[in-house]
Parts: structure tokens; C-alpha cells; sequence
């Protein structure tokens, strides 16, 4: 599966703005958001899924459904480190962004 990151995380396109996951850290909890700009859960255009990896090691997959809104929460484990987070878009792949904490 190939898999998609900003070009330009500073000048985001459209369909990036909308596709990129935001991750927020807030203690042991992470939220991962689809999108600076909303993205569509309708029946026909929606995120199927999202994981978040730490430290390279998957920590947790959510299934969306379209209706939701395109977030989830996580808990982190006690390590320091990187997250990523991909997000699967029915339309358009899969989108992935990083966070150092």
C-alpha cells in the first residue's frame, strides 16, 4: 500500500488539508483527527480506518464508519519517542503524518 505525506506540511493542497491526520498529545492520550479541514464521512467518501504506530510498532487500529466524525482517541504506552498516525481514505489512499514527544 502505498502511502501519502504532505509535499509541503507548511503550504498544505487541498485534498492534503483534508486528508492529513493532526495528531494532538495530551498525556498518555492521543487524538487523531482527519484533516485541518474536515473530511467527509458519507456514505460514498469516508476514512475507513486509522492507526497509530509508536515507535514504529502499531498501537492501535480504529474502524470508522461514515456518519462519525474522522477522530479517535488512543493511550500511549510509557515510552518517549515517535507517533505516526494513517489514516485510509475510500477515495484516495492512505495519508500519513508524525509526531515527536
Amino acid at each position: 500500500m502505498e502511502v501519502q505525506t504532505a509535499t509541503d506540511p507548511a503550504k498544505l493542497t487541498e485534498t492534503e488539508e483534508k486528508h492529513i491526520p493532526i495528531i494532538e498529545i495530551e498525556g498518555t492520550e492521543v487524538v487523531v483527527k482527519i484533516g485541518k479541514k474536515a473530511h467527509p464521512m458519507e456514505e460514498d467518501h469516508f476514512i475507513e480506518w486509522i492507526e497509530l504506530y509508536q515507535n514504529s510498532h502499531l498501537l492501535s487500529r480504529k474502524n470508522l464508519r461514515p456518519g462519525r466524525k474522522p477522530e479517535t482517541l488512543f493511550h500511549l504506552r510509557g515510552e518517549e519517542g515517535s507517533l505516526y498516525a494513517i489514516a485510509f481514505c475510500n477515495k484516495h489512499g492512505a495519508w500519513q503524518s508524525e509526531e515527536i514527544f
